[in-house]
């Protein structure tokens, strides 16, 4: 999730300028009783940093307050819960201690068969994180670690987080799928290959960016081999696909994706919307 970090109630943490965002997150079953729920506290203790705080005092610091960008105030929260296959809804309250937001959903956890091949819904992003230099202990042992290593304001409190991580690369979800000039657009999906089939089977992929309202396809990978993506010891493929977004010009599309493999087997079609402005 993401909130406008300008609409936050701020306050001075000693010589730093911090927030507070609680939230509040229900997962409702179709029949309408609560599946799981989740709460937490996003919270900014290093905000601002004054580097010559003995100049500020109590009746100076809002007159002499340096503007505060967006970088020193949180904007998101990530979390991730665990579901049975079914339809749900969610819903999601926000707070600064003052105002309010709400958000909800629809949200569908489909059933996995691990002797099929199979592809995962997209994620998009404009944000990325070389793991190797970041969190140097995670790109190692390609296992999570510690969360305190994750860096600072691309991580989550929750407990069982884990990064979505590709060739070493740690790819941010984006809560806001409006894209502008000098944005990137990186995404992120998952192949799982059959277990009984690892390592007798190649697998492709392919990525296609269509327009939204014509359908026509305005980029395309072509078939991609998911060989320099796999992990030997796991049927979980994660690639991390960069869109050539300077080549789009404004308007509504949607990235679709699709695995196959080398016996003539293909996923139904993935796709994700998003915005061209």
């Amino acid at each position: 999730m993401e909130f406008p970090w300008d609409a936050l109630t701020t306050y001075w943490s000693g010589n730093y300028r911090s927030a507070d965002v609680s939230l509040l997150g229900l997962v409702y079953n179709e029949n309408g009783t609560i599946a799981t729920r989740f709460s937490d506290v996003a919270y900014s203790p290093k905000t601002f940093d004054f580097h010559e705080a003995d100049r500020f005092n109590d009746t100076n610091r809002d007159d002499d307050l340096p503007e505060i960008t967006e970088s020193r105030l949180p904007t998101r929260y990530e979390a991730q819960i665990n579901l049975p296959a079914g339809n749900y809804k969610m819903r999601i309250v926000l707070t600064d201690g003052k105002n309010f937001g709400s958000a909800e959903l629809p949200l569908t956890v489909e059933s996995y068969d691990p002797k099929s091949l199979a592809v995962s819904g997209i994620v998009l992003s404009r944000r990325f994180t070389n793991m190797a230099v970041e969190w140097p202990k995670y790109a190692q042992s390609k296992q999570v670690a510690d969360q305190t290593k994750l860096p600072v304001g691309e991580g989550s409190t929750a407990s069982d987080y884990v990064p979505l991580v590709s060739n070493g690369i740690g790819i941010t979800p984006t809560g806001d799928t409006r894209f502008h000039s000098g944005d990137r657009l990186l995404t992120y999906f998952e192949v799982y290959e059959p277990l009984l089939a690892a390592g007798q089977t190649k697998y492709e992929f392919e990525v296609r960016v269509t327009d939204a309202q014509t359908g026509s396809v305005k980029l395309d990978s072509g078939l991609r081999s998911t060989d320099t993506y796999a992990h030997p010891d796991n049927s979980i493929i994660p690639i991390g696909w960069e869109i050539p977004f300077d080549k789009l010009s404004k308007g509504a599309y949607r990235v679709e994706v699709q695995a196959s493999d080398s016996t003539g087997k293909q996923t139904p079609w993935r796709s994700a919307s998003f915005t061209v402005e």
